[in-house]
């Protein structure tokens, strides 16, 4: 049985950065590690090796083969995958002997006589004339043109590529080559591999040969590791009929030894060993990204972790008032559910929005004054377009983005994206007081005070602070529409009766897909359950804007089976919420008692791993691009529903690097902190005063359903929805956006406030989230200058500021 591991022996291009972050590991005397996995795209088996080595494991870059067959499918796991980084493995040669791969371009001087790449570059002991590139007449334009080719692809379809490597030393067998490999390094500004040994290779696995042996040999090299930055690399794959068929006349065992690659890397012996090792797994982009030692240095006024249109309005305000700031965020886009898909603003009383959150709205409006916004339509056209208004609720993602994307330019302010706190051991603190927050990525950032900007509340969490997931009772804080909620939950609601069971009218034949076993539990009782989220979809008709519905992988009809009973009853509300946004675009919002919220889908998503949350968001994806290709050509549908539907499709100019489709799930509610003060029901109705208002909420209390399950009546029912006004404008308290003196005091969490589960169903507004992210920045500013706790800020001066920055407090 014969194994060959190949080890590349590698280091980073030689410049100021990589010297900058190689001195910082000398300085702080910690180890990092780049884990790195080659060929995802030559095919099926390593490309589920390689996403299972990241999600499941230590594996945190990869690189892509673009000519390769399974290119396709490796973009689109590689996208459903944002934090893995991406490299560009350049490809001029085909060594296998049962698969091959061609040139994206015409370029003849680099194929062998059948029009594919050469075996290898140089001539293999044994093997033919004309299986080697270098003894064949190549041409140096035809490998520029050959390689630029693969480095634009995969840069189109991967936008997150931060390097570029090559297959089989595709970069270095002739110094015209290298001079031009050095030169796309450039241009397209990639990190290349130089002869700089900042970065050093770890050992590999030598004679080891079984995954248990390599797990062994792996792990005894970690432990012989000193203060450094060090570099691994291998094939994961799978033993596979697939990657069996794959070899070449001295390498015969490549599934077997390529399946035990994946086992090392997913081996939970290794990840608990890189823990106790206090081993830094960090990627080629941390390397890649300006400022990568400054972070681990610096302290800053304000450190604002999550990317949601919150942290922009903070970061804008903090700058404003003289701080040094910065955004980290797990997000690759700017501006959360805003700048993803939620362009129909749910905001109440327009006059109760004020400060930066105005603004930004008053921004979108001037982007529209200008006609050439206009692409699809005619402003004029437009219902929600009127000239004289200052500002502008409704609009298309991109113009969001592009208007957060303006702001933090505008205001000089630094993002450092795809950075995942490491929520088990990444929140230093010292008493009450956070010092640090670390990221997967080893990176750490400094702060005076923090802000939590999440959706999720991960920071607040990670510091140790009392949070709730799920309903309250409504004995809790006294209220009448928290917990379970049957009677009230007439919105959205089945109209009609329809039969919940496989077979109709045979309990015993099981329920359909979708729906919950058993009661839903006891009215105004609490539960763990959370609303549904869904995907704020950008639709459209116009033809050459639109994009037909995709049919997901695992499309199965029966998922749906619920809505057809449905729609055969007659219902054909489907449309009710095609909101209409300009350029002949909608914000597509759930409607219906089935329709786009997935229902009981996301009970675990609040507190779940990251990992675990992928594959919640994928499940989410494959459930509302299931339901849209249903309805638009599955026959099950009735066909004067599938003729309407499938004029639409998604927009073409929309989240181009995404598949058209929203970078940002609607995150309804998530963890929610429990401070010494909590915003109820009954503040909400004013039948309790609002102490230090900082904002203002106008929106209905506001629950989607968070169950499906059978009635009495042996019929489909929903549960939790509830719209219900609360009486008009409310103010939303400071001792809201602070936690407990005891758990910390030097945090602000303006998304997930401290609120109950009904409170919150008008809060979670996005106009609302940028209010009070500029509130909290004041506040953070105050507590800085004047070297005080968050909870002791002198709410006096903090009014008198706000109400001066343009923010509403009250509405008579």
């Amino acid at each position: 049985m014969k194994f060959r591991h190949i080890l590349f022996v590698v280091a980073f291009t030689a410049c100021p950065l990589i010297v900058s972050h190689a001195r910082g590991v000398e300085q702080n005397k910690s180890i990092y590690l780049i884990v790195r996995g080659d060929d995802i795209g030559s095919c099926h088996a390593a490309n589920v090796a390689c996403i299972r080595s990241y999600k499941e494991g230590v594996m945190k870059s990869v690189e892509l083969m673009v000519p390769c067959a399974w290119f396709p499918e490796a973009v689109k796991m590689l996208n459903e995958n944002p934090g893995l980084d991406v490299g560009v493995h350049v490809a001029l040669t085909s060594e296998w002997e049962n698969i091959k791969w061609r040139p994206l371009t015409w370029a003849p001087s680099l194929t062998d006589a059948d029009g594919y790449f050469y075996p290898t570059l140089w001539r293999r002991k044994g093997a033919p004339d004309g299986t080697a590139l270098r003894e064949a007449k190549w041409k140096i334009e035809d490998v520029e043109k050959e390689m630029r080719a693969q480095i634009e692809m995969a840069k189109r379809k991967v936008p997150h590529v931060s390097h570029m490597t090559c297959h089989m030393g595709c970069s270095g067998w002739d110094p015209k080559v290298q001079a031009l490999w050095k030169k796309l390094a450039k241009e397209y500004d990639l990190t290349i591999l130089p002869s700089s040994r900042k970065v050093q290779s770890m050992g590999g696995f030598g004679e080891a040969k079984t995954a248990q042996d390599r797990i062994e040999k792996f792990i005894k090299n970690l432990e012989g590791l000193k203060p450094g930055t060090y570099l691994f690399v291998d094939h994961p794959g799978l033993e596979t009929a697939e990657m069996g068929a794959i070899g070449h006349v001295g390498y015969e065992n490549v599934a077997e030894d390529r399946d035990a690659v994946t086992a090392v890397f997913t081996s939970d012996k290794v990840k608990q060993a890189i823990d106790q090792l206090g081993i830094k797994l960090i990627s080629y982009a941390d390397l890649n990204r300006p400022a990568s030692s400054a972070s681990i240095s610096k302290t800053y006024d304000v450190v604002i972790y999550g990317g949601a249109s919150a942290a922009v309005a903070a970061a804008v305000q903090a700058k404003r008032m003289g701080k040094t700031v910065i955004i980290v965020c797990p997000e690759r886009h700017l501006g959360g559910l805003t700048a993803g898909g939620l362009g129909w603003t749910d905001s109440g009383r327009k006059e109760a929005i004020g400060g930066i959150s105005r603004e930004f709205y008053q921004r979108v409006k001037n982007h529209y004054d200008t006609p050439n916004a206009w692409i699809f339509q005619k402003s004029e056209d437009y219902s929600r377009y009127r000239p004289d208004d200052d500002a502008m609720w409704v609009f298309e993602p991109h113009v969001a983005e592009q208007t957060f994307e303006q702001l933090v330019a505008e205001y000089d302010i630094p993002v450092h994206r795809d950075q995942w706190l490491d929520r088990k051991k990444g929140v230093k603190k010292d008493g009450s007081r956070i010092i640090s927050i670390t990221m997967r990525s080893g990176k750490t950032y400094r702060g005076k005070l923090f802000i939590d900007a999440t959706y999720e509340g991960d920071l607040m969490a990670g510091t140790g602070i009392s949070y709730h997931v799920g309903r309250e009772g409504n004995d809790v804080y006294g209220e009448t529409l928290n917990g379970v909620q049957t009677k009230n939950a007439t919105k959205h609601q089945f109209e009609k009766p329809v039969d919940p069971y496989i077979t109709p009218g045979e309990p015993s034949s099981g329920l359909l897909p979708r729906i919950h076993a058993g009661s839903p539990g006891q009215e105004g009782q609490g539960d763990h359950r959370v609303q549904a989220y869904n995907y704020r979809m950008c639709l459209t008709k116009v033809p050459e804007n639109r994009v037909p519905f995709p049919k997901p992988d695992h499309y199965d009809p029966m998922e749906y089976e619920l809505l057809a009973r449905y729609l055969d009853k007659g219902w054909r509300a489907i449309f009710a919420k095609f909101d209409p946004a300009p350029n002949a675009k909608t914000d597509t919002n759930n409607h219906g008692a089935f329709s786009t919220d997935n229902i009981g889908m996301n009970y675990d998503y609040p507190e779940a791993s990251y990992e675990r949350r992928q594959q919640i968001l994928k499940e989410h994806q494959d459930y509302q691009k299931g339901l849209m290709w249903f309805l638009a050509y599955d026959p099950r549908v009735p066909a004067d529903v599938r003729e309407k539907v499938s004029q639409w499709g998604l927009a073409k100019d929309e989240f181009k690097d995404n598949a058209h489709w929203p970078h940002q799930i609607y995150v309804r509610e998530a963890r929610r902190m429990v401070s010494d003060f909590v915003m109820t029901e009954l503040h909400l109705r004013k039948i309790k005063p609002t102490p230090k208002p900082v904002g203002m909420g106008s929106y209905n209390m506001d629950s989607h359903n968070v169950q499906r399950y059978v009635d009495e009546n042996g019929h489909a029912r929903n549960e939790g929805d509830i719209q219900i006004n609360p009486g008009g404008p409310y103010p939303i308290s400071y001792e809201a956006l602070v936690p407990k003196a005891s758990e910390c005091t030097n945090l602000f969490v303006p998304v997930c406030l401290s609120s109950s589960h009904i409170a919150y169903g008008s809060i979670r507004m996005e106009p609302v989230f940028m209010i009070l992210g500029q509130s909290a920045a004041t506040a953070a500013a105050f507590a800085i200058d004047e070297n005080i706790d968050v909870q002791n800020v002198d709410y006096a001066k903090l009014r008198k500021r706000l109400l001066a920055d343009g923010q509403v407090l009250e509405l008579r």
